[in-house]
């Protein structure tokens, strides 16, 4: 039966595969003969053509070539390479690989089960595997169990399909894993497994939950093109070699919590519902983007490397908490994220879209944007300034009680545009420093009106709100706090035409050596209205009278349009003194 010259007359020429089962052969070269065909090494009896593992299951007890396969691996050979040619199952069938009271603590050698179809299960667990182990192909239609295995050795699982349950939870890969293109189509349990040389999963199709809690990639970790069609648990694990996630799909919820990333990290072209990585560890650079976004959660994330976040869509994500030092938003849509608590310390935020982010709380110190990053506004406006949606629209902050329908933060609101004012200053962005002092200021004064209304105040901090908010109105119905020249110009002007239609009513202003103007010479002379409006400019500007003088009560408007001129101009010069220097 351990015959290795062979009397079964099963032959694998990968060059005429025909599928059995699997659209790739992925038999190793290593097996094949000169004439590159896998002959089976195994003997058989002079009635049968077939050896028992190649019969099939149907011409065969059950546990026979179980029975078959631990004698193979129980006997005695002259050389290593004489076993590792016994133990090559290609192609072969098993109602099971349950070995029970048969288990072998240590098996010897290499193992290659390529394309072997299992009819049960498979459980080998607590085993230790010193050689190669080749489940490439492999069909297996119940559980299969390899808790707590150790293969010492490279280990493939390349196109293998798992019908039930497959179990590594505790399984130590001591060479290179390879899981490429497996499937799985109920549980993968993963958890604390370790992967020294690295493992790829690379186009895995995850049926059902897949766990790798608090799993250890010290090599790579390649997830690329995967797809985990149900819920992805990482939390806790560690990839301390470069971890790749490019074009993976995550259809259920993906739980990277506490995850630690200690190189390069790649979460590209993918596609998620729910994304999370609360108080996952970046120390490497990280680079994420996808196209049809889901919820994301970085809730105290730490990323101390470069995290590329350019041209991605998170809406809704949560970074409450995360260290984004030197991370890039580039062109990013974050609206209706959440940055609070979060350190952005040197984070460029250049084109981003946040508005309605809330971002209290958060390190904004030396963060970098221009004038293409929105802070302002209902995401739903859209980001152009020259629409008739933008100009009716109020740029808003999300804790600005008019924001939207909820009741709003007014001490959180001023906050930020506190923190915005200076990011504007500092980026020389005066619409943005303007609109958010206004802003600000508005907020004040109607805490000013609350707390003048309020039942609970006595009537000396009634009075004294009452009068900041009076003093509030004011600044801002005149000068919008000191932040609109144009209020200035429109004053004046007014100022100007005002006075200039008061003086004929009493006929208060006169030519050198002539008659007093008034509405009864306008009438006979229209062209008297301009010497009006001359004087009064020139009154205003403190520039003289021009040819005219004012008559008895005249004076009196007169000193009072002069006065009213020197506070107008001199504002205008502040205002516009105060933008020149932004």
């Amino acid at each position: 039966m351990i015959d290795t010259d062979g009397g079964c007359a099963y032959v694998l020429d990968p060059e005429t595969w025909d599928g059995d089962g699997a659209e790739t052969c992925y038999v190793s070269d290593e097996v094949l003969n000169d004439d590159g065909v896998w002959m089976c090494p195994h003997d058989t009896s002079e009635e049968e053509k077939f050896c028992v593992f190649h019969r099939p299951l149907d011409a065969k007890a059950e546990g026979e070539a179980l029975d078959a396969l631990l004698d193979v691996m129980d006997a005695e050979y002259g050389s290593e390479t004489e076993r590792n040619r016994a133990q090559q199952f290609v192609n072969a069938t098993f109602w099971s690989l349950a070995p029970g009271d048969r288990r072998t603590e240590r098996v010897i050698g290499d193992l290659d089960l390529s394309h072997a179809e299992v009819s049960g299960d498979v459980d080998w667990g607590d085993t230790v595997f010193e050689g190669d182990v080749r489940f490439a192909g492999t069909v297996i239609g119940d559980d299969a169990s390899f808790h707590e295995t150790v293969f010492e050795s490279a280990t493939t699982f390349r196109g293998a399909s798992f019908a039930g349950d497959a179990v590594f939870s505790k399984t130590r890969f001591g060479g290179h894993a390879l899981f490429t293109g497996a499937e799985f189509g109920e549980r993968a349990l993963f958890a604390m497994a370790a992967f020294p040389e690295g493992a790829s999963f690379y186009k895995t199709v995850f049926g059902g939950v897949a766990k790798f809690e608090s799993a250890e990639f010290d090599g790579y970790g390649n997830f690329r093109d995967a797809m985990f069609e149900s819920t992805a648990r990482f939390r806790r694990a560690t990839f301390a070699d470069d971890a790749r996630f490019r074009g993976v799909t995550f259809a259920g919820k993906s739980d990277f919590t506490r995850t630690t990333f200690e190189r390069d990290t790649t979460f590209t072209r993918i596609e998620f519902g729910a994304l999370r990585f609360d108080g996952a560890t970046f120390v490497g650079g990280v680079q994420f983007g996808w196209d049809a976004p889901g919820d994301a959660k970085f809730r105290d994330a730490v990323f101390d490397g470069d995290a590329d976040f350019e041209d991605v869509s998170l809406p809704g994500a949560n970074f409450a908490g995360a260290d984004l030092t030197d991370a890039s938003f580039v062109d990013a849509t974050l609206h209706d994220a959440t940055f609070e608590r979060a350190l952005l310390s040197r984070a460029t935020l250049f084109g981003a879209d946040l508005r309605g982010a809330k971002l209290a709380g958060a390190v904004l110190g030396d963060v970098r944007v221009d004038e293409d990053t929105a802070f302002l506004g209902q995401p739903a406006t859209g980001r152009s300034e020259y629409t008739l949606t933008a100009v009716r629209s109020r740029p808003l902050c999300v804790y600005d009680p008019d924001y939207g329908d909820g009741e709003g933060d007014i001490d959180k609101a001023k906050s930020y545009y506190r923190a915005l004012e200076e990011l504007g200053r500092r980026h020389a962005l005066p619409r943005l420093q303007s609109r958010c002092f206004v802003r600000r200021q508005d907020l004040q004064r109607r805490g000013y009106w609350e707390r003048a209304t309020s039942e609970g105040e006595s009537a000396e901090e009634t009075l004294v709100a009452g009068a900041r908010w009076c003093r509030a109105s004011v600044a801002r119905a005149t000068l919008l706090y000191g932040e609109s020249p144009w209020r200035a110009v429109g004053y004046s002007a007014i100022t100007i035409f005002g006075f200039a239609l008061i003086y004929p009513l009493g006929g208060w202003v006169q030519p050198v050596g002539g008659d007093p103007i008034t509405y009864a010479s306008l009438a006979a002379d229209p062209s008297l209205l301009a010497g009006l409006i001359y004087y009064s400019t020139l009154v205003f500007t403190a520039f003289g009278f021009g040819g005219f003088e004012p008559v008895g009560v005249g004076r009196v408007l007169t000193t009072v349009e002069t006065v009213s001129g020197a506070l107008l101009l001199a504002l205008l010069v502040f205002i516009l003194g105060r933008r020149a220097a932004r």
